[in-house]
């Protein structure tokens, strides 16, 4: 199975979702595990931002 490189994350600006992003995307897509683990750092970081938010 030929796997093609994924593209570069997208940068946001915010240091810990962009890192979060860059794993995911650089994350081996034929490991289930470890997709699933970066998109889980994904879902932490968006989630500590948007309570950033709240004040």
């Amino acid at each position: 199975m030929s796997v093609t490189p994924a593209e570069p994350a997208p940068l946001t600006g915010h240091d810990a979702i962009d890192a979060a992003l860059t794993s995911l995307a650089e994350s081996d897509p034929a490991d289930l595990d470890a997709q699933l683990e970066a998109a889980d750092g994904v879902h932490r970081a968006l989630q500590a931002g948007l309570a950033d938010l709240g004040g």
